[in-house]
């Protein structure tokens, strides 16, 4: 379920302030002033500067930390032409400078490009000129982001009025989110803007260690502390360059200059042993050794020692005087008193396309995909359908029509091939495409100056087998009205599809006797299981998928008192949402402070939330709030309890949605 972030405007806010109007505030809480986060305070500050864009990141394009290039972005280096993608296709120029050791190394940018600053303001920049000009005044101040750490999204402030009610919940999803929402902190009138972060957050340090906060003071020691440990070396950090070095083997790809050693590749062991492969024309060499990693006061050094053979070209202490997670430049003092020795060793992956070419085929061959390319004058492009026979079917958006052409994958010297054959308006890419990416879900090709991405879209996949459950009160003659529709709320389908229920297979498959109103179907048995067709309209394919519908006899009876004590006795599991499991893997455990603590914790995460409980009407009312956790969240809303026992509540909430709650006591 994706959270709907809301903004609202310092106007509206003040209205509310000022207004008896209860109706909107979401709940009174207690809140210590020292929790607030106060414009232009410390914690806002060091806030506002963990949430600064990284300009660092493609220095390699426009060498200043102030202000980065919004991607794609097209590039000629050394005469070469690369469009740039991603960031990890910034690789793409590393390779080119560092192909030869003496070569003049020269990269354009072709303009027009917009540059993002650190504040995520973008700007359009026309010429070189133009680009100069505003680097020379940008770097002119002071670089006060800080890069090394950042939050671990989505996270989420509480915005409370003058009386400390919280009337708007805040989920923040990235860093130019939350930069804008501190602006909007910054920019109220004093005092008409009362703000707590939502505690615990967890942060992440750009080796990927991560440490959870629980309040300002620790997360205003956390962020001063990487401000101040955390430098442009941050990379270079003893714990990550080991990971790195593990992670792949390496090839030795400069030594002093030329590539005599190329042939050779070092294995760093995860037990401190080492290992160096060479394979040529002269036969296999297998070296042994030991490696270790040290920092000292020049910086941090690799140790290769007790080398088998080789031992003067690659034993010794190395100084890592320049690292990525997959390129390290070392530098080791000769003892003889001749020049330092440097060698450049580049990581190299075996997996790095991802898939083989008869697994390109299968992947392609499953669900639909959309494609975005540099050839396209619209994003959108249309669904490609990889069909069998070579056919290759494009649904054209613009004019819903079917565009029908030939596709083949191919293994040449060159890599995978993908070949595509189709008539205008698609015919702009029917070319051979070299697979340069691919995985399951998402497969990238180049041909040239182009690229294609293709990303699947499978409208089936969230579809499985469901069970709708209802009361049928106090009849007892097993009846109950069924909104069909809801055993598959949580699914997004596209235009193209369509859905329709039925009460046997046999008609869903000859699309006869659909239930005309399945928001409000009526059961012949009990239990009894109805289909949903998913079914693409324009080539008539189809999937069914069951429901079972159950009715059960529930006891409401019992009271507000009741179902507090069950629940502050022990733990309760989610066993069922909506005819799901999705959600077993969270305990609830509830605590006797109402509406301001419930303990959630899941296989790996732990989370918190509010809840209450009251009685109404209808029956004993749950209420759960602020639970901001993945998946876990859609249980926040208004639950009446249709089922009760000591053991086992069954929830309903206004949609049709169910939750079964079973206690845990182990």
């Amino acid at each position: 379920m994706k959270t709907l972030i809301k903004f609202v405007s310092i106007t509206f806010f003040a209205l509310l302030f000022f207004t008896s109007c209860q109706d909107e505030v979401l709940e009174e809480t207690r809140i210590n002033e020292q929790e607030l986060i106060v414009a232009n305070s410390e914690l806002a500050n060091l806030l506002q500067s963990t949430a600064a864009r990284d300009g660092r990141v493609d220095n390699i394009l426009d060498n200043a930390n102030c202000i980065s290039i919004n991607l794609p972005v097209t590039v000629i280096v050394n005469d070469i032409t690369i469009t740039i993608n991603t960031l990890e296709d910034l690789e793409l120029i590393e390779d080119i400078f560092d192909e030869f050791e003496n070569d003049s190394d020269v990269l354009e940018l072709l303009f027009p490009i917009t540059i993002i600053l650190n504040d995520h303001e973008e700007i359009v920049i026309n010429n070189q000129d133009e680009l100069d000009a505003f680097i020379e005044q940008c770097t002119d101040h002071s670089d006060d982001d800080i890069e090394c750490i950042d939050f671990q999204y989505p996270i989420s402030f509480s915005i409370y009025n003058t009386q400390f009610q919280i009337i708007e919940t805040v989920f923040i999803e990235n860093d130019r989110e939350l930069h804008h929402f501190l602006e909007r902190i910054e920019n109220s009138n004093s005092g008409a803007l009362l703000v707590s972060l939502n505690f615990p957050v967890t942060m992440v340090y750009a080796n990927g260690e991560t440490i959870e906060v629980h309040n300002n003071q620790e997360l205003a020691r956390v962020l001063n502390e990487a401000r101040e440990n955390c430098d442009d070396d941050e990379a270079c950090r003893k714990q990550a360059v080991d990971r790195y070095l593990q992670e792949c083997y390496w090839e030795i790809h400069r030594y002093n200059g030329d590539d005599n050693f190329r042939d050779f590749d070092i294995y760093f062991n995860e037990n401190g042993e080492l290992l160096i492969v060479s394979e040529n024309s002269t036969g296999v060499a297998n070296i042994t050794g030991i490696w270790s990693t040290s920092l000292t006061d020049a910086g941090l050094v690799l140790s290769i020692l007790e080398l088998t053979e080789f031992d003067e070209a690659f034993g010794g202490d190395w100084l890592i005087v320049e690292c990525h997670h997959n390129k390290l430049e070392l530098i080791r003092e000769n003892s003889t008193g001749t020049d330092n020795t440097r060698m450049v060793i580049k990581q190299e992956c075996e997996d790095d396309l991802g898939c083989t070419a008869q697994e390109v085929r299968h992947f392609l061959r499953e669900c639909q995909w959309l494609a975005g390319s540099n050839l396209f004058d619209s994003a959108n492009s249309g669904a490609f359908y990889f069909e069998d026979n070579h056919v290759l079917v494009v649904i054209n958006p613009a004019t819903n029509q079917e565009i029908i052409g030939t596709w083949a994958v191919e293994l040449a010297d060159a890599g995978i091939i993908l070949l595509i054959d189709l008539p205008e308006p698609y015919n702009l890419i029917s070319k051979r495409w070299k697979i340069s990416e691919c995985g399951e879900h998402r497969v990238k090709m180049i041909n040239g100056d182009h690229y294609i991405v293709f990303e699947r879209e499978c409208p089936h996949e969230c579809f499985d087998s469901r069970t709708l459950t209802e009361c049928d009160g106090e009849t007892d003659d097993d009846s109950a009205i069924f909104n069909l529709t809801a055993a598959f709320s949580d699914c997004v389908v596209t235009a193209i599809h369509s859905l329709t229920y039925y009460e046997s297979s046999e008609d869903a498959v000859n699309g006869v006797n659909q239930i005309e109103v399945p928001t409000e179907y009526a059961n012949t048995s009990n239990p009894q299981t109805v289909y949903l067709k998913v079914e693409n309209i324009n080539n008539g394919n189809f999937e069914l998928f069951e429901i079972k519908l159950q009715v059960e006899y529930c006891n409401t009876t019992c009271t507000e008192s009741e179902v507090d004590s069950y629940l502050l006795d022990c733990v309760w599991n989610v066993v069922d949402f909506n005819g799901s499991d999705d959600l077993s893997v969270y305990d609830l455990d509830f605590n006797s402070n109402q509406g301001i603590d419930i303990a959630i914790s899941g296989t790996t995460d732990a989370f918190t939330g509010s809840w209450s409980i009251s009685q109404t009407n209808d029956g004993v009312l749950i209420q759960f709030s602020n639970i901001n956790g993945p998946n876990i969240q859609a249980i926040n809303g208004d639950w009446i309890v249709t089922d009760c026992g000591s053991d086992r509540l069954v929830l309903h909430n206004n949609s049709g949605v169910t939750i079964v709650l079973e206690q845990d006591c182990n």
